[in-house]
């Protein structure tokens, strides 16, 4: 795994020092096929949606907001020749971010993991398993107001319980593995959980002469997996502020924004793959974002919230279907397969994404993830567009590339009022 830096020093009113860090899997130039479950300890994540008491928010698929959650593991297995497979995993998630509204009481799950054992059986590429163990979760419970007051009231709860269920993992390759399982946990409300998993099996060769220490990626004709974090922080130094009302920025204050993101594919045909990108997001940007112009990172907007929550920003069918002219080789990355594709060709993608995806392609202000980090340069710089707060909407859009020419158009949907996190689910 490489690391690559980001640090810039911007002045405007006050000084703000910027340091950000992404690291990301390259891709090989081959992946083995494994023979069988690989033994050993492993690292990987997860990805579901809830279900259990009314009190808790239901998961609304057109915003994202609810019941989803994600989050990181740490197991071991090992198979024995009969084919039995036994080992344990301890995990922990991050719930969605919570539901706007005034509604009645409701308690959000906002961080929650497990410490469970697991015992399977299956031949060598997969294995059927069931599970149980310890189970934590901690809660926000949030109610109406308070009388006189306009934000609704919020309290913690702790809770410590049980968790069972049963899942099913096959090998994918040499190292990684994928998971799908069912969990039903008892820890002051009951808990349904529908999650998948991918897994990276560290093995007892790390670090050999033979193997490089580090993550492979997991990208092989069909299966495509890559990581990326970045963490920025701002300070604001201390200045004199005469005028300074309730949008000014704040002198001698510091916030920092960290996310984490996956970018998962599956080819399905001919030029055609699936894409998901689900994300772990935290933090809000100085003053919440308010006080400069072109603010200094594009990482922090106006929306955000002190814990990690999940998010799935993006999740996508594009086709390709080439219509001649010289070939072109791309390298696998990012959303993208290893393959060929000619100058001339069609590009159609529906789905949930951003609109400046297709339409805003420059190279230098494009992603304040490995790019110039001011608000201004990165995408809304150049025209607004549809989106909810986070810069994501559903849509589709069909690109017709003639050598160096390209016509694109495209539609999608709005959100509710401008700069609101609640897309229209009707599409008006």
């Amino acid at each position: 795994m490489t690391l690559s830096a980001i640090r810039n020093v911007c002045g405007a009113c006050a000084l703000t020092v910027i340091g950000a860090i992404s690291a990301r899997a390259q891709a090989p130039t081959s992946t083995t096929a494994a023979d069988a479950t690989t033994n050993g300890v492993y690292v990987g994540g997860q990805f579901g949606v809830l279900g259990g008491s009314s009190l808790w928010a239901p998961y609304d698929f057109v915003d994202g907001s609810g019941c989803q959650f994600g989050g990181f593991n740490i197991g071991y297995r090992r198979r024995v020749p009969s084919g039995i497979v036994f080992g344990g995993e301890a995990d922990l998630s991050f719930g969605a971010e919570p539901v706007d509204g005034n509604s009645n009481a409701r308690e959000i799950p906002e961080l929650f993991g497990t410490v469970r054992g697991r015992i399977g059986y299956g031949p060598k590429r997969w294995f059927v398993y069931g599970t149980g163990g310890l189970a934590w979760n901690r809660n926000q419970l949030t109610g109406d107001p308070p009388t006189g007051e306009t934000a609704p009231s919020a309290i913690f709860l702790q809770h410590i319980g049980w968790t069972i269920g049963a899942g099913i993992e096959r090998s994918i390759d040499a190292r990684w593995s994928a998971n799908a399982e069912y969990l039903y946990t008892s820890a002051g409300p009951s808990m349904n959980q529908l999650r998948v998993g991918l897994h990276y099996t560290l093995g007892s060769d790390i670090g050999s002469s033979s193997e490089p220490l580090g993550v492979s990626p997991l990208d092989t004709e069909n299966w495509s997996a890559y990581g990326q974090t970045t963490f920025v922080g701002q300070y604001a130094a201390p200045f004199s502020a005469p005028y300074r009302g309730a949008n000014s920025l704040d002198p001698n204050t510091a916030r920092e924004t960290w996310d984490v993101t996956f970018y998962l594919g599956r080819r399905l045909w001919t030029g055609a793959a699936f894409w998901i990108n689900p994300e772990i997001d935290q933090g809000y940007g100085l003053s919440n974002t308010l006080g400069v112009a072109g603010f200094t990172s594009g990482e922090a907007y106006k929306v955000g919230f002190t814990h990690p929550y999940v998010r799935v920003p993006r999740f996508f069918v594009q086709q390709t279907i080439d219509l001649g002219g010289a070939t072109e080789s791309l390298d696998a990355g990012l959303n993208q397969f290893r393959g060929t594709r000619t100058t001339n060709r069609l590009v159609a993608t529906v789905g949930k994404f951003s609109v400046s995806d297709i339409f805003d392609t420059i190279g230098y202000a494009h992603d304040p993830r490995g790019d110039f980090m001011n608000w201004s340069l990165v995408d809304a710089g150049t025209f607004d567009y549809a989106a909810d707060a986070w810069g994501f909407t559903y849509g589709a859009a069909l690109e017709w590339y003639q050598g160096h020419w390209v016509a694109r158009g495209g539609f999608f949907d709005l959100s509710l009022v401008p700069n609101s996190a609640d897309l229209d689910s009707g599409f008006e």
